[in-house]
């Protein structure tokens, strides 16, 4: 993650990064949230998704709980007669910086077990029902052999098109309803 030109007050944001929860949420979430907080004049609604890794939802919650709290008293990004505050209500966390605007509110939505395994799993199942058996060897094995076996190796192209075959679950459907209200 290199780039960091996001702060556009015009456009929406999304940050992509697979490199892990621990990159996520302690240099990308804290980055993003210490350049915006009270320096933009409209507030940001950040849909944080994560890989559950058998983790569980309120245990991910904590984890991010836990690291908006710290960064929130972290004497390094704010001066401290500047302390944001941090208000927590059900699936969602909100940073309210002293002047009153600009708030950075988080929402947390998981994926089950791992965004691989949703899509080698969908991918088998809808399409190569006779290669269950790969699954076995885990995620990363099954999309390579998939997109080795069907794809030209194309993993992007495998994931793209068996992206669409998702939108129906209900974790897809919620990961919509949170990045859209």
């Amino acid at each position: 993650m290199n780039c960091f030109n996001y702060i556009k007050t015009q456009y929406t944001l999304i940050i992509f990064g697979d490199t892990g929860k621990p990159t996520i949420i302690e240099k990308v979430l804290s980055r993003v949230i210490v350049d915006t907080l009270g320096k933009v004049a409209d507030d940001i609604c950040i849909t944080v998704i994560l890989d559950d890794d058998g983790m569980g939802y309120s245990e991910l919650k904590k984890v991010i709980s836990d690291k908006l709290r710290s960064i929130s008293k972290d004497k390094s990004k704010f001066t401290s007669n500047q302390f944001p505050t941090l208000e927590e209500h059900n699936d969602s966390f909100i940073l309210i910086p002293l002047k009153g605007r600009g708030n950075v509110e988080i929402r947390l939505s998981t994926v089950p077990e791992s965004l691989e395994k949703q899509v080698a799993k969908k991918c088998i199942e809808v399409k190569y029902p006779k290669n269950l058996k790969i699954l076995e060897r885990g995620p990363h094995y099954a999309l390579d052999f998939l997109a080795m076996e069907y794809y030209d190796g194309n993993k992007e192209k495998l994931i793209r098109e068996t992206s669409a075959l998702l939108k129906d679950e209900v974790w897809v459907t919620d990961v919509v309803e949170r990045a859209t209200s």
